[in-house]
């Protein structure tokens, strides 16, 4: 079902410690799935092309799953292989069913997705329209007690572009305590995020292994300006 082909130029780059978190993570993915989707090898991806959890999982609180945009959720971008759908600008939105949160302005704007018991130490997200007040929480067995937070503006300006490919990014998580939901929170119109991944001990596809490895080397030539 899903199928990889030559990941996308910033998968190359950047392998670097989150700003005031334990968390490591990687920006990139693999081209399938509609978009962008995890590049690791036994990575269990959720779609939601069914309109909920095909995986079964539990999704709680303020959401929807959406197909298309609407006007309080854009489908996140991806680059869609050069093609450009805006004029002047490669890429296009996921035509696929996605994750948004919150469905209503209401007190409570979150959502936990848990995974049937199982705990994980890998996540992956491809992130639609990044903005400084998206938050995603790494949960505990108890679905409360939070292990890890990062926010939207950890990865790009935060301003929530929905067709640039500085806040539509694919990012993996890993180098966590074992964690056994996340809690997505937007305080305003909308986290978007679509072909959710977790695994444990997942390990890069070949593609991506070669890549991140010609990008480290060229990091480490231009001056060992970045550590790991």
């Amino acid at each position: 079902m899903k199928k990889y082909s030559i990941l996308f130029s910033f998968i190359l780059l950047l392998a670097v410690a989150a700003p005031a978190s334990a968390i490591n993570y990687v920006i990139g993915g693999a081209y399938g799935n509609d978009g962008y989707t995890s590049p690791y090898a036994g990575a269990i991806v959720e779609t939601f092309n069914g309109g909920s959890s095909n995986l079964g999982w539990n999704v709680t609180g303020n959401f929807a799953i959406r197909d298309g945009s609407v006007e309080s959720a854009a489908a996140p971008w991806w680059d869609n292989h050069g093609v450009e759908a805006v004029p002047g600008i490669p890429g296009a939105r996921d035509q696929s069913h996605y994750l948004t949160v919150p469905l209503a302005l209401t007190e409570t704007r979150s959502a936990i997705v848990s995974f049937k018991g199982e705990s994980y130490n890998y996540f992956g997200l491809w992130w639609g329209s990044m903005d400084s007040y998206n938050k995603l929480e790494f949960l505990d067995s108890d679905l409360e007690t939070v292990l890890d937070t990062v926010l939207g503006s950890t990865f790009s300006i935060g301003n929530g572009a929905q067709d640039d490919p500085n806040t539509n990014k694919y990012v993996n998580f890993y180098g966590m305590p074992d964690f056994y939901g996340v809690r997505l929170t937007s305080t305003s119109f909308a986290f978007e995020a679509d072909n959710l991944a977790v695994g444990k001990n997942v390990v890069p596809e070949p593609t991506t292994m070669l890549l991140l490895g010609l990008g480290l080397v060229g990091l480490a030539g231009a001056g060992r300006k970045f550590k790991q």
